[in-house]
């Protein structure tokens, strides 16, 4: 079948399946990977889900299309949602906006993408570049500033009794005093607690973060 679906050979991948092969989610995700739009037609044709999870933990195939706008634009417009989650609040639109070029993510949410689904800002934290660009792009969108991660009660039951917390909490976990100090300045607030009761100035301060924790502390 791999070979098949490197190939685009959708004549022996039909076969395959018409002969009882069922579509292991690690095809289609083979397919993307290949770019093989006509094995990933086929697919769809024989069945397959185009928002169905890889795991529990792995959201859909568009997750891994978010390096490509050609593929993510192709899996729009073949019906893939941007806000598909799996097992727990994580979405393609997740990934993309912790990983992927500016522009992807805004033709995700142009395309339908939710800033109040997947806990956008705190995947967002964790981007090495444009971190600020994306996070003004996201909170002028209305991405929640001031909600601790994963406070769905399926999701923090799955998480309990780890330690989560808002885009703030992260961010001055990861020592990024830029973006702590550009969601300060859109209204973040330092009193709101983590899973486990902690401010984000008590976090500073058990990470031993001195100039962290006076930055909070003053508010700018």
């Amino acid at each position: 079948m791999v070979e098949a679906i490197k190939q685009d050979n959708t004549q022996f991948i039909s076969e395959l399946l018409d002969r009882g092969l069922t579509i292991h989610s690690y095809f289609p995700l083979e397919a993307m990977k290949c770019k093989s739009k006509k094995a990933l037609k086929c697919f769809m044709q024989k069945g397959w889900d185009i928002n169905e999870r890889i795991s529990d933990l792995d959201p859909p195939v568009l997750n891994y299309a978010i390096y490509e706008e050609e593929m993510t634009n192709w899996l729009l417009d073949h019906g893939a949602n941007p806000n598909q989650r799996c097992d727990i609040n994580c979405t393609p639109l997740s990934y993309a906006v912790q990983l992927a070029l500016i522009n992807i993510i805004e033709l995700m949410l142009s395309r339908g993408g939710d800033v109040q689904q997947g806990q956008l800002l705190q995947y967002a934290i964790y981007r090495r570049t444009n971190l600020n660009e994306v996070l003004a792009l996201l909170i002028d969108k209305g991405a929640p500033l001031n909600v601790p991660m994963y406070q769905d009660y399926p999701t923090f039951r799955r998480f309990y009794p780890v330690s989560l917390g808002t885009p703030l909490h992260i961010a001055t976990e990861l020592g990024k005093l830029d973006a702590i100090r550009f969601l300060l300045g859109r209204g973040a607030d330092t009193n709101i607690e983590d899973g486990n009761g902690c401010t984000v100035i008590e976090w500073a301060r058990n990470l031993n973060q001195t100039e962290i924790a006076r930055l909070l502390e003053n508010g700018h």
